[in-house]
């Protein structure tokens, strides 16, 4: 290897790595890299109920889509959240949390489920897990 296509290799490396790092550190949130937009929180909290949608108690004519409308505390989203990648190198990643009643109420008596899903930056689905809870009506609205 020659000094100019080491000099080439080594500025290229630093330069992609100056990339990465001002990407992670100045950039607010995550943002998909792919399509080179932010995804709404709407469009993450949808994509989180549709993965529960088997077990959410739905009310008459409420769907996926408008359950966020009218549960507006049922669902919060962390943008701010950091995972190590395959690389050990740090990423962004969405978190999305879902508080819901479930359709059949466990025999313990437990109604309610708590689902926390992790989101990368595109709204691609990372890993998923929950929890269930004796919970209050009123937690549900």
């Amino acid at each position: 290897m020659n000094f100019s296509n080491k000099g080439t290799w080594i500025f290229g490396t630093t330069i992609f790595l100056c990339f990465y790092w001002f990407n992670y550190l100045f950039m607010p949130y995550p943002i998909c890299s792919i399509r080179m937009i932010s995804v709404s929180d709407e469009e993450l909290i949808e994509k989180t109920l549709a993965k529960e949608e088997y077990q959410i108690k739905f009310g008459p004519d409420e769907t996926i889509s408008n359950y966020y409308q009218r549960h507006p505390n049922c669902c919060s989203v962390n943008r701010s959240a950091t995972n190590m990648d395959i690389n050990g190198l740090p990423r962004k990643v969405i978190i999305v949390t879902a508080k819901f009643e479930l359709k059949e109420p466990l025999p313990s008596g437990t109604n309610g489920y708590i689902a926390i899903t992790q989101l990368d930056p595109c709204g691609d689905l990372m890993t998923r897990t929950g929890m269930a809870e004796k919970m209050k009506i009123e937690d549900f609205n």
